[in-house]
């Protein structure tokens, strides 16, 4: 072999001997790129997903706190609302106990009333309450039921307040606090009915 042969032959066994390295190296760096892509990757989705589910909560939130005002101010038209019908409605019911109050029924219904408060007296001194405006009716009252009378100072609204003294019962028949405590129980059901 000759010289220049020999050179040529080192020569090519140098060049493929540096191609192999240069390969493996290359591969070798492939390789670590494709693992730090990987790597960069999956910390990027992770990242992302964090973000966003916290933006998801945060927008929950968001909402909830939207959802919740709405629902308070829905709820407080809603009250006032109710206020107001009840209002007028029991305006209507005052007018429609007025015009009771003018006929018959009512004093019938004064007399049973004081009636039933002497039966459950039994026998012990009654003290009969009218409202003011009731005054035309005392003295039928005491003669029907024998029950001596009184006219209370202060208006409450029709009906009676009896008093049993020896045994401190007031029986509490009038017409404004039976109106209170029907009102305080009242609402409006989702039919727009009355309980």
């Amino acid at each position: 072999m000759t010289t220049d042969e020999k050179l040529q032959h080192f020569l090519d066994t140098c060049l493929e001997d540096a191609n192999a390295q240069s390969q493996e190296m290359l591969s070798k760096y492939e390789a670590f790129a494709e693992e730090e892509f990987k790597s960069h990757k999956e910390k990027l989705e992770k990242d992302a997903a964090y973000m966003i589910k916290a933006e998801t909560l945060r927008l929950t939130r968001e909402n909830n706190k939207k959802l919740s005002k709405q629902q308070f101010e829905l709820m407080h038209e809603f009250s006032s609302r109710n206020e107001e019908l009840k209002d007028m409605l029991f305006v209507e019911v005052k007018d429609m106990l007025e015009e009771y109050m003018a006929g018959s029924a009512y004093i019938k219904l004064l007399t049973e009333q004081i009636k039933e408060a002497k039966a459950f007296a039994k026998g012990a001194n009654v003290i009969v309450y009218l409202d003011p405006a009731d005054e035309k009716n005392a003295r039928s009252l005491e003669i029907i039921t024998g029950v001596s009378v009184k006219i209370d100072e202060k208006s409450f609204g029709g009906g009676t307040k009896i008093y049993i003294p020896s045994r401190n019962i007031l029986i509490d028949n009038s017409f404004d606090t039976k109106l209170s405590r029907i009102r305080a129980g009242f609402s409006f059901n989702a039919k727009g009915l009355g309980k």
